[in-house]
């Protein structure tokens, strides 16, 4: 803590700041020649004596020196975080690029595949329905013939009909007598040189029948639509699917404090199929309000993820008591794939104290717990 002579001295050692010139406290219209650490303000000597005494300040170039190479360290922190994002932004881009290619790759197979199986239907649709018409046309004409001399016959009696009403209905005897021979001959004649038909002398009932056992190559009948639908190509993602894939071991439920805990990650994919392929980052964090105990995650390269961590006794005992008998503190443990929770995270570990906490964990508690004052 500076006195106000101390101050004085280094005041006539070097008033002048980095510029050169300090401006004036707008209360005592004195230089700004001190910084108070404790307050975060520069202050002139006035100040000092009168508002500030017993705080700790210090010169303003000394406290300038002194934080300028604090802000150099944060800069220095900050422009290696700015080149790692850098690289990172690269990486997602061609990310970004590949996933793009790869969707346009899948696309255009897609594409190819359905049409030529459309060209393949359209082809078997043409030469059906043509054989269709040519059915239909061959049953048509013979119906044709039928109605033809149908309507020729209907023709011939509904004249000789008239005729014989004519002649039924005149008053002249002698002219109906000498007149029935003629019309019962024509009556007589068309019903024996017709044997008509009066029944359609054609059917056509046509039937489709799509063969799905030949079409799809199949064992046992089933539905066209149903069979496009289910096995006419498939398209899913590989990827690791975050909800599919899980954890297991003993890890994930309990540790005994100061020995190794572990437990296997392994991804699926969307199918909640196992991936045979490492390279997934999973974030796995292991924390009791706010402090986080490290874990270790090893790519086995086949899919499965080694996890293994340590809870120390300094960690520990922050959240128990220091006497002989065993405790038992639950932990949060958080497995995570780009930000989400794999099947069952968060999960609750019970970190369990088997034997009494040594000196060196009981020391290091008690000097946490203690609170300097200036």
């Amino acid at each position: 803590m500076a006195s106000f002579k101390t101050m004085a001295s280094g005041e006539q050692a070097g008033h002048t700041g980095h510029t050169g010139t300090h401006p004036l406290c707008p209360e005592h219209n004195d230089p700004f020649r001190f910084f108070d650490e404790n307050c975060g303000r520069v202050i002139c000597r006035d100040c000092f004596a009168l508002s500030h005494c017993g705080h700790t300040c210090v010169l303003v170039a000394e406290a300038a020196s002194k934080y300028r190479q604090e802000m150099e360290a944060l800069v220095t922190k900050a422009s290696s975080q700015v080149e790692k994002i850098k690289v990172a932004e690269g990486q997602v881009m061609r990310a970004s690029d590949s996933m793009k290619e790869a969707r346009k790759k899948r696309n255009d197979e897609i594409q190819e595949f359905f049409q030529q199986l459309r060209d393949a239907i359209n082809s078997r649709e043409r030469v059906l329905l043509d054989k269709l018409v040519s059915l239909h046309q061959s049953k048509e004409s013979i119906l044709t013939g039928q109605l033809e001399r149908l309507r020729s016959n209907k023709k011939r009696l509904e004249s000789a009909v008239e005729q014989a009403k004519s002649s039924i209905q005149s008053h002249n005897d002698v002219g109906f007598l000498d007149s029935r021979p003629a019309i019962v001959s024509t009556f007589e004649t068309n019903h024996e040189s017709y044997s008509l038909v009066l029944e359609p002398e054609a059917q056509f009932l046509p039937e489709f029948t799509p063969e799905e056992e030949s079409f799809f190559g199949m064992a046992g009948p089933r539905s066209i639509k149903k069979a496009i639908r289910q096995s006419a190509g498939d398209i899913s993602d590989r990827s690791t699917c975050a909800a599919n894939s899980t954890a297991t071991g003993s890890g994930i439920k309990s540790a005994d404090l100061g020995k190794k805990a572990k437990f296997t990650i392994t991804s699926r994919d969307s199918q909640d199929r196992e991936r045979k392929l490492g390279g997934d980052v999973y974030a796995v964090k292991l924390n009791k309000e706010g402090y986080e105990v490290k874990v270790d995650v090893k790519d086995k390269g086949n899919g499965m993820y080694l996890a293994e961590y340590t809870v120390p006794d300094d960690h520990f005992m922050r959240f128990t008591s220091s006497d002989s008998q065993p405790r038992t503190v639950q932990y949060t443990l958080s497995v995570c794939l780009v930000g989400a929770h794999i099947r069952g995270s968060p999960f609750v570990v019970k970190v369990t104290r088997h034997s009494p906490p040594s000196l060196t964990g009981m020391k290091n508690r008690f000097s946490s717990s203690l609170k300097f004052k200036s």
